[in-house]
């Protein structure tokens, strides 16, 4: 009739049923420069919960890669947090890793500006989150 439409949306179940599910959630500083020049480092920052254990392969500093690894915990199962992270998680759910490279930044003298460092590109997922 021209009046309406519809749309219909296939939202897929979690095939594993129900169970406990945590998110991975990592702050990251890639460092950078203040005003006087100085150049301030990288950092990670996480906490070891009942739920998930994090571990970190390669050292936190400018120009470095690191790998971080969530490890779920007794009957936990890991699911996507924060989607700008882009965690990798196992079929099993049990791991998820995320590798980030911390870039070196070049300061200016006090009261000139340096380069700035560019902050990795924002991804957005939808669907399930189990």
């Amino acid at each position: 009739d021209g009046a309406s439409a519809s749309y219909t949306i296939d939202i897929p179940l979690c095939d594993e049923g129900p169970g406990l599910y945590a998110s991975p959630e990592v702050a990251i500083s890639y460092g950078g420069c203040t005003e006087d020049g100085i150049v301030y480092p990288p950092s990670l920052k996480y906490e070891d919960t009942d739920k998930i254990v994090y571990s970190v392969d390669g050292e936190v500093a400018a120009g470095q890669t690191v790998t971080i690894t969530a490890t779920a915990q007794g009957d936990y199962r890991l699911t996507q947090g924060d989607f700008t992270q882009r965690w990798t998680l196992s079929d099993d759910r049990k791991t998820a890793t995320l590798t980030r490279v911390f870039g070196t930044p070049v300061c200016g003298e006090a009261g000139t500006p340096g380069e700035a460092l560019i902050s990795p590109e924002w991804v957005w997922r939808a669907g399930p989150t189990c």
